[in-house]
């Protein structure tokens, strides 16, 4: 069975970050854990984020909101629209980076098959290199790859994934 990494790459020249995790279900279980909000909270929670309101329409021209409030109790939001739903191998969605200056990040994850679990595939694509690399620092990675181990025990718990509707 894969072993599961994260792996995160930045190339210099272009504003994007691309990750890689290994997650120990399949695509449908994982593409679930990623888009139902009763399971985002649980995992979310997991990392100290407390889901403070989400709302998602998974439909192509949809719109998601989201806030929750950070291990320091900061309130944080985020929305945007899906432009792909394909599910259970490919979401694609914009994330308003800051609604007064208008930025925002494509981002499209991928649900592959591999070795009895999932091999996803971020793309985040910022609409500069300044802007990536202030929005993805050390600290966003940090908390990118704590993210994905929680959801992985999450998942990857047989509980949840008895009770996974897919």
């Amino acid at each position: 069975m894969y072993q599961r990494r994260l792996q995160i790459n930045s190339p210099v020249d272009v504003p994007i970050v691309i990750y890689h995790n290994f997650l120990k279900v399949a695509p449908a279980h994982a593409f679930l854990a990623l888009t139902d909000p009763s399971y985002i909270e649980i995992w979310g929670d997991t990392i100290g984020y407390k889901v403070a309101l989400f709302n998602i329409d998974l439909s192509v021209g949809g719109r998601y909101d989201i806030a929750y409030s950070d291990p320091s109790g900061i309130l944080r939001q985020a929305s945007g629209e899906i432009l792909e739903f394909q599910p259970p191998r490919c979401l694609v969605f914009t994330r308003e980076l800051d609604v007064k200056s208008g930025e925002e990040t494509l981002e499209t994850l991928i649900f592959d098959s591999m070795d009895g679990g999932t091999y996803l595939t971020g793309i985040s694509r910022y609409p500069s290199i300044e802007v990536r690399d202030r929005i993805a620092n050390v600290s966003f990675m940090s908390f990118v790859a704590n993210a994905f181990e929680c959801l992985d025990e999450v998942v990857g718990d047989s509980w949840v994934v008895e009770n996974l509707s897919v």
